[in-house]
């Protein structure tokens, strides 16, 4: 009978798997909720409300991207919200928020480490 088990690698495994699951679901609500911003009869918005909105869109494609494309969806989803938290919104929340949506990259880093390093002989 095959036997599995809950090494340390796959639990990061799971968590990077679900963090990206998890934060597209958010974030991509987040975009939508503010959708109405775009709708009649609501003023066009500034500029940089647009330019906000498309890094937005961009951080939510970057979870996904980031299931086919592990380094191009990272580097996408890293650039798009260091722009977006720290230019764009620039609230004092901002590092919080930055951190947070770039946990899948964090633990995709401490999942290369755990690969590199040797089994422990126990």
């Amino acid at each position: 009978m095959y036997k599995t088990t809950l090494t340390p690698l796959r639990l990061v495994n799971l968590s990077i798997f679900l963090s990206r699951i998890l934060l597209f679901l958010i974030w991509g609500y987040v975009l939508l909720s503010h959708v109405y911003w775009f709708l009649p009869p609501e003023p066009t918005p500034p500029l940089l409300v647009w330019i906000g909105e498309g890094l937005h869109l961009l951080l939510v494609a970057s979870y996904i991207l980031s299931f086919w494309k592990e380094k191009a969806g990272s580097i996408l989803m890293v650039s798009s919200a260091f722009i977006y938290f720290f230019l764009v919104v620039g609230s004092g929340g901002a590092i919080s928020y930055f951190l947070l949506s770039i946990l899948p990259v964090l633990l995709t880093l401490i999942a290369g480490r755990l690969k590199k390093s040797p089994p422990k002989k126990g």
